[in-house]
């Protein structure tokens, strides 16, 4: 499958390092994708998180959200 030149996926949720349900679905998302298409559709991620903790993320976190929850 082609993708439009520019198209990217962008995950805006939490994401590892941070131990949370939501977060290890997200990061199993990232892998399924890059698995079924590979370099064909870019992947970025935006994690939420709050002012109390302070993650080291890996190289697909392009963006950090700072939220209040």
């Amino acid at each position: 499958m082609k993708f439009e030149k520019g198209i990217k996926m962008l995950i805006v949720s939490t994401y590892p390092p941070r131990e949370c349900g939501i977060a290890t679905f997200s990061n199993d998302i990232v892998n399924a994708v890059k698995t079924v298409f590979g370099n064909t559709l870019p992947i970025e991620v935006c994690a939420l998180q709050n002012n109390e903790y302070h993650f080291q993320y890996g190289d697909e976190v392009e963006y950090i959200l700072r939220s209040f929850f």
